[in-house]
């Protein structure tokens, strides 16, 4: 069973609860999960076939999406909800608001979200916070949100899928790292950026104990021809992370895909460090940025 049929089977019993906080492995797109369920909900009142790529785009006018501005989710992001939710709706259909990285959540904002939570006219408001680390989560919304707990059997089902179709082993993990939706996946296979950006970072993890290799060299090539929105850049990073988490697996000696030569003078602390560079890097997304200075900034780091 995949991730998404326990929200399947919960809405054909229409027993789907308002406030959702899903947590579990990091190999899960809990992100992409989350689109998922906000394409469930809306399904019965949007009709359009590609309604999840709308929500993934964040243009879908039920949903809204917040994640950490900075180091943490402030006061004004969710008085910024409030705002949006309270303005009438075109459509006749629920609303939907998604919170990547709850855990970080300030306690001002959080404050702000349990009484926005708690307000009536929010009977048609659903809610879907994501963590990593549940036990950073506030008692205060953890007692007030069904806890799901999700795994990685889905990612590990595309990438067999994947692997049985005969796409090399890398590109099949990471695509599998992007999605849980198989068709998606194979729509990934067929797009040249997605392939460059994974051909990139497979260079990068196979160098990252080389002293000689030179990252900003190949970083600019995928500027110049790549990296051409914001959205494609995100995408980068997710992967970019996706692929450290993997190797911190493989440092502290848990389960993992990553089976590079690695020498002695790349330690755990050492990967813990640059995995923050990445993490800090993809909250900088909520501002405007100069994407190039930006990711020169990071590989300068992730050198170190």
């Amino acid at each position: 069973m995949s991730n998404l049929d326990f929200f399947i089977k919960a809405k054909e019993k229409n027993r789907l609860t308002h406030l959702y906080l899903i947590t579990g492995s990091i190999d899960v797109n809990k992100r992409d999960l989350a689109f998922e369920i906000a394409s469930l909900i809306l399904s019965d009142f949007d009709k359009r076939e590609d309604l999840l790529n709308i929500i993934r785009d964040l243009k879908h006018s039920q949903v809204s999406f917040i994640k950490p501005d900075g180091l943490s989710i402030k006061k004004d992001q969710i008085l910024e909800l409030q705002k949006t939710f309270s303005k009438t709706s075109l459509v006749n259909a629920p609303r939907i608001y998604i919170i990547e990285d709850v855990d970080v959540i300030s306690i001002q904002a959080a404050n702000s979200l349990l009484k926005f939570m708690e307000e009536p006219e929010n009977s048609n408001v659903y809610g879907i916070l994501l963590t990593n680390n549940l036990q950073s989560v506030l008692p205060t919304i953890t007692s007030r949100s069904q806890v799901v707990r999700v795994n990685a059997s889905i990612l590990n089902d595309i990438y067999e899928t994947l692997i049985n179709d005969e796409v090399d082993d890398f590109t099949a993990r990471n695509i599998s790292f992007l999605t849980s939706d198989l068709n998606l996946a194979k729509n990934y296979l067929d797009d040249p950026n997605i392939i460059e950006i994974i051909n990139y970072i497979k260079e990068h993890m196979e160098n990252i104990d080389n002293k000689k290799y030179q990252p900003l060299i190949r970083v600019n090539e995928l500027l110049s021809n790549v990296l051409i929105n914001k959205n494609i850049y995100v995408t980068f990073l997710d992967l970019l992370l996706s692929n450290y988490l993997d190797l911190l697996k493989y440092l502290i000696k848990e389960e993992s895909y990553f089976n590079y030569k690695v020498g002695k003078s790349l330690t755990l602390g050492k990967v813990i460090k640059k995995t923050k560079y990445i993490k800090d890097e993809i909250r900088k997304q909520s501002a405007n940025i100069n994407i190039s200075l930006s990711l020169d900034l990071l590989m300068v780091n992730l050198k170190k």
